[in-house]
C-alpha cells in the first residue's frame, strides 16, 4: 500500500464490528486518520466532532439508517460520502446518489477497490479545495465567535455548527 502524503480523516460507519476493524486497520496502514461509528446517531456525533474529509457509510444501521445520516450531513456539509452496503437494488443506489452520496459500493466488496475509490474521491475533493484556496487570500472568515469556512461550507458559532 502507498502511504498518503497527508492525514486525511475518514469516518467509517458500519454496524458490523468486523467490517469496521478491517477498514480501520487497512485505512490506517494506508496513512489515513480513521474514526468509527456503529450506528446512525453515533455517526452524526462523530461527524460533528471528527470533521472527516470522507465518510464510508453503511445503509442498514441501528437508530438512524444511512440514508438519514446522509441527509443530515448534507444539510451542513459537502463532505464526500461513499455508501458501503449489502443493499444491491438499483433503486436504493439511485436513492443514495440522489440524496447526496458520491459513490455506492455493494458488499461483499474488495477492500482494494474501496481504497481506490476513496483515493479518487479525495483526489477530486483536494483539487477543488486547492483551486478554491489559490483563488482566495483566505478561506476562513472570523467575526467574534462566528467562523465561516468557505472550503468546507460550514458556519460555526462558539465552535458549534
Amino acid at each position: 500500500m502507498v502511504e498518503q502524503s497527508s492525514q486525511e480523516k475518514i469516518l467509517v460507519v458500519d454496524d458490523e464490528a468486523s467490517i469496521r476493524r478491517i477498514l480501520e486497520t487497512r485505512l490506517k496502514m494506508a496513512g489515513y486518520n480513521v474514526a468509527t461509528a456503529a450506528d446512525g446517531q453515533e455517526a452524526l456525533d462523530q461527524f460533528n466532532a471528527f470533521q472527516p474529509d470522507l465518510v464510508i457509510l453503511d445503509v442498514m444501521l441501528p437508530k438512524l439508517d444511512g440514508y438519514e445520516v446522509c441527509r443530515e450531513t448534507r444539510k451542513t456539509s459537502d463532505t464526500p460520502i461513499i455508501m458501503l452496503t449489502a443493499v444491491a437494488d438499483v433503486s436504493n443506489r439511485i436513492q443514495a446518489l440522489e440524496i447526496g452520496a458520491d459513490d455506492y459500493v455493494v458488499k461483499p466488496f474488495s477492500p482494494s477497490e474501496l481504497e481506490a475509490r476513496i483515493k479518487a474521491v479525495l483526489r477530486r475533493t483536494v483539487e477543488r479545495t486547492q483551486d478554491a484556496s489559490t483563488s482566495k487570500t483566505t478561506n476562513v472568515i472570523s467575526i467574534g465567535n462566528l467562523k465561516i469556512d468557505l472550503n468546507k461550507r460550514q458556519v460555526t458559532k462558539k465552535n458549534e455548527r
